[in-house]
């Protein structure tokens, strides 16, 4: 369960760094 979480969370990273203008990593 806490996997699924942890995945989650990192696709929503993701998602921000993509519709996120471009900028420092």
């Amino acid at each position: 369960m806490e996997g699924k979480a942890l995945l989650s969370k990192s696709k929503t990273i993701q998602n921000n760094t993509n519709s996120a203008p471009k900028g420092p990593r």
